[in-house]
This record gives structure tokens, C-alpha cells and sequence, in this order.
């Protein structure tokens, strides 16, 4: 889901950020998580401790809304504008603290999503804005568009049916590092695209039900990029519906074959929102050991959103286990750790703009944060919303 904001108030908001970097030792130790945070205007590198966050850096994107943001591990950053047709690379050096401007290029506009291909040659970009989904040669440091699929639907509309709009939101790399796929969130349709020989062509068009709005995914088990196993299932959050689905997966000599196993909502039964209508799920992460889900729940009405947690049974089928509190309202983003004992969650609304929150052994989370960063320094929630993006990088 994206939130509009008219070009006069983008501009106000790109030139009232007040959080500044501090003054920071490029000593990091191994405790020390380093993260990516990126909201309207700005990208950041933020160092946990456990018990505090630090800026390191803040980088003005001015002009651009860097809403997703892709690190290659090699001292390379690509960061979309979800308002604009710019993908940038961008240079980080982690020891000096320091981002610099490498490269830039047109491609679709609306991209709220990046994702490497293996060997981190390729990168696939899902275009919300523009239906389509844009892939990048990246390869020995350049930046480059190979070609632009047009995102279709799985089925025709019927005549009394509004026309559908297609929304590519997310392109997900399965474990054998052979296909992509894409949640289209307008159309309710998974795209299969197949990276085999280079082609990058749709191999596959799953329906899902109408009315889902497939928006994020994860392919289960969460099998290591050097395992190249494939996966036994796909679940997906949807944004329309506030469901999970499940799908089973058959691979075959040259397709992916996605078959429909669970729904599940994302709502705790025993505890629904204050407002389920105008809710809608945002994002989901499974675990490393495949034993936990969590999904975003968002524009609830109530004092906090959550974060829902399923446990995960062989076969990959979901049951409900516990609802925790984001720590902030809209919570677009969420993500693990490296080691699995944190969530970080990102809030763009309420008084607090980034938590973490303490990952237990049997995949509950904590109650009460570790650490905060106050929304207020992020710059004015009407203006701009708060951030958007994060994740651990080091």
C-alpha cells in the first residue's frame, strides 16, 4: 500500500529532516549489528548494540523516496524512488561511515523492490507503480537495463468486474536461485519468471483469490543461497484480505507449479482488531530454522500494530501462535536479524519510529523493546512518513 503526498509537501519534507549523524568510531565489533534504515529523503546506517541505537551515517537522498533499498555485501547499495523512475547505485564503505553516488539510470517508475540474482550479476526490480517488473545488468559495477516485462494477470475479467490494475510489489529469489517470483497486488497474480540461459521470461501466471492483494513472500524452507535446494512451499501475505497463503510447490524440468494449501488469517481469532476493514498486512519473514512466520499487520485502529507469529508444523502448515505490538503505528517493514534474537521493526506513523525487540529461543518476541529511535527524528510524521526500510547488513 502507498501513501500519496502532494509534490509540495514531498518538497517540505525532503528539506525539514533534523536527525543528524553523530560522531562515530568506525571500530565495530562482532555484538554490534549494522543496519540499514531508509525513509523519505534519507538513508541511514544505524549501529545496535543490544542496548542502544547509534547513526553513523545520514545521507540526504534529496528528491528521491528510497523505499527499498538492496545491499550486493561488496561495498555496493542500489536504492529505488518509489515516486520516480531513478534506480541508483550508490557506493558504501563501512569502515569510513560514508555513502557516495556511483551510478544512475531510468527504468519503470513506482519500483518498491529489488532483488539479486545469485551471483548478484542481475537484479530484478517490481515496478508498483508502473505494472511492470524492470531487470538490471549490474554485472563489474555497472547498472544497465536488460529488459521490462509487463506484468498480466492470471485471469481475464469478468464484464461485471472492474478492469484490473496491475501492482507488482515484491520479486522473491527461490532457494535454487532459478526463479523469481513476483506478487502482483492488483492483478492477484503470481508471476513465475524464469532467470534460466539469462531469458528472464514469465514462465508461470498463479492465480490467487481475488480480492488477496499478494504483496510480500517468502519460499519455504529457508534454505542457505549455497545450499541451492529447492523449496517445498511459498507463502505469501496478503495486503487486500489480511491472510497468508501457502502454496505447494512442484518443480519441474522448466517451471515452478504453485498449488493452493492454507489460508490463514492474519488477525489473532481471540483478539481481532479494532478495525479490520481498514487494516492491511504488510510484511512477512520466516525464520532461519523454518520453525516461525511473522506477519505485519498495519492500519488497525488500534493504540500500536502488530506483529503476528504462526508456528510452523511439517508440511509447512501455519497455526496461529501470538500477536506482539510493533512498538509504532504501519509498520511497512520488519526484519530479522542476522542471528535470529532480534526483530527490528520500522513505524511510519505513532511517536516511535524504529524498535527492536528481543527474539527468543521458541520464536516468541519480548514484550518491550531493547531499544527506540523517537519518531521526531525522522522529521514531521504529516509531512513525511516515517521510515520505511530496514535491515541488518553486517
Amino acid at each position: 500500500m502507498r501513501f500519496p503526498m502532494s509534490m509540495a509537501a514531498r518538497a517540505a519534507a525532503l528539506s525539514q529532516h533534523p536527525l543528524a549523524p553523530s560522531n562515530h568510531s568506525s571500530n565495530h565489533t562482532a555484538d554490534v549489528s549494522r543496519l540499514l534504515i531508509a525513509n523519505t529523503g534519507h538513508i541511514l546506517l544505524a549501529d545496535f548494540d543490544g542496548t542502544s541505537f547509534t547513526t553513523a551515517l545520514n545521507y540526504s537522498d534529496a528528491g528521491a523516496d528510497p523505499s527499498w533499498l538492496a545491499y550486493d555485501g561488496a561495498g555496493r547499495l542500489f536504492a529505488v524512488d518509489e515516486w520516480g523512475t531513478n534506480l541508483r547505485s550508490l557506493s558504501l564503505d563501512l569502515a569510513a561511515n560514508t555513502l557516495e553516488p556511483l551510478a544512475q539510470a531510468q527504468g519503470s517508475s513506482g519500483v518498491v523492490h529489488l532483488e539479486f540474482n545469485p551471483d548478484r550479476t542481475r537484479m530484478v526490480g517490481a515496478a508498483y507503480g508502473n505494472g511492470t517488473i524492470d531487470v538490471w545488468n549490474i554485472e563489474g559495477g555497472g547498472l544497465s537495463l536488460i529488459k521490462t516485462i509487463v506484468s498480466q494477470p492470471a485471469r481475464d475479467t469478468t464484464a461485471d468486474e472492474e478492469p484490473v490494475v496491475s501492482h507488482p510489489h515484491q520479486s522473491v529469489l527461490d532457494p535454487t536461485g532459478r526463479y523469481f517470483a513476483v506478487n502482483d497486488l492488483g492483478t492477484d497474480t503470481i508471476l513465475v519468471i524464469d532467470s534460466a540461459d539469462d531469458a528472464y521470461d514469465v514462465s508461470n501466471l498463479v492465480p490467487v483469490q481475488p480480492g488477496c492483494g499478494p504483496r510480500h513472500g517468502v519460499f519455504y524452507p529457508a534454505w542457505t543461497a549455497a545450499a541451492s535446494l529447492p523449496a517445498t512451499h511459498y507463502m505469501v501475505v496478503c495486503e487486500l484480505s489480511n491472510e497468508v497463503y501457502v502454496f505447494a510447490l512442484t518443480y519441474t524440468e522448466d517451471n515452478l507449479i504453485f498449488t493452493m494449501a492454507q489460508a490463514i488469517s492474519t488477525f489473532d481469532p481471540n483478539n481481532p482488531p479494532a478495525n479490520a476493514t481498514s487494516a492491511a498486512a504488510g510484511e512477512i519473514a520466516l525464520s532461519r530454522n523454518s520453525l516461525d512466520l511473522y506477519v505485519s499487520n498495519r492500519l488497525t485502529a488500534d493504540p500500536t500494530d502488530g506483529i503476528a507469529h504462526y508456528k510452523i508444523a511439517d508440511g509447512g502448515v501455519l497455526s496461529f501462535a501470538d500477536e506482539y505490538t510493533s512498538g509504532g503505528q504501519i509498520p511497512r517493514m520488519f526484519s530479522l536479524s542476522t542471528n535470529d534474537k532480534t526483530v527490528f521493526v520500522a513505524t511510519q506513523n505513532g511517536t516511535t519510529g524504529v524498535s527492536a525487540f528481543t527474539r527468543r529461543c521458541d520464536g516468541t518476541i519480548a514484550e518491550g523493546p531493547l531499544a527506540t529511535i523517537p519518531m521526531n527524528l525522522f522529521g514531521d510524521p504529516v509531512l513525511t512518513p516515517g521510515p520505511k526500510y530496514i535491515q541488518q547488513i553486517a
